[in-house]
């Protein structure tokens, strides 16, 4: 008898080849390119569709996520992560790097962190139609097995995973948040307004009483 791992293995590839026969021939390793013309919606001949080529620029932002079986549960997480604008600036200026935690036993050592940045490079960038987040899904299958294979799950309990191992990675407690309004870090200005020492003005500027 197949062992327990090898059914699933097989029920996984299975998965991964019918999600590949429903997706058809308009996709050629994540890339639309000019050489050639995909057969596109030959089940709706009516249906409006966009061929992106070489000479039609794809936006920054337009790229989609394919499906990994029944995934669509995490392709709407990713998405809705990636088109958050101060979550996706933060993210692709690097800023996050000084924020990554090794030694924090409840995260994954930026591990996840970095796996969900990789993909948003990729969804921000302009060189993929679509891409396959079977990289990123390894990861998260990694630590947080609860999801792992290909089956349906909640989204909203995998975004509060995504989000608290994300939030986990990146809570380094060496790294000073500081003051808007005193340019102090947080317990200095708390320290010095405590003492009389800084006055907040008006418009967020600090000055001396």
């Amino acid at each position: 008898q197949p062992s327990v791992a090898a059914r699933r293995a097989a029920r996984e590839q299975a998965a991964r080849e019918r999600a590949k026969r429903a997706r058809g021939s308009a996709v050629v390793d994540g890339m639309l390119g000019s050489e050639w013309i995909p057969r596109l919606l030959t089940d709706n001949p009516g249906a409006l569709a966009t061929i992106w080529t070489d000479s039609v620029p794809l936006p920054s932002g337009a790229t989609g996520l394919r499906n990994l079986g029944n995934t669509c549960y995490l392709n709407s997480v990713v998405q809705s992560l990636a088109h958050t604008p101060l979550l996706r600036e933060y993210l692709l200026s690097g800023r996050y790097q000084t924020d990554v935690n090794m030694l924090n036993e409840m995260g994954t050592k930026g591990k996840i962190a970095e796996a969900f940045v990789t993909l948003l490079r990729q969804l921000w960038g302009t060189k993929y139609a679509v891409v396959e987040p079977d990289r990123f899904k390894g990861v998260v299958d990694t630590f947080r097995p609860q999801f792992e294979g290909y089956d349906q799950h909640d989204a909203q309990e995998f975004l509060v995973s995504l989000m608290d191992a994300i939030h986990e990675d990146l809570n380094n407690p060496d790294v000073e948040a500081v003051d808007e309004d005193t340019g102090l870090d947080e317990e200095a200005a708390a320290t010095a307004i405590a003492d009389g020492g800084v006055a907040t003005g008006s418009e967020g500027k600090s000055a001396e009483t």
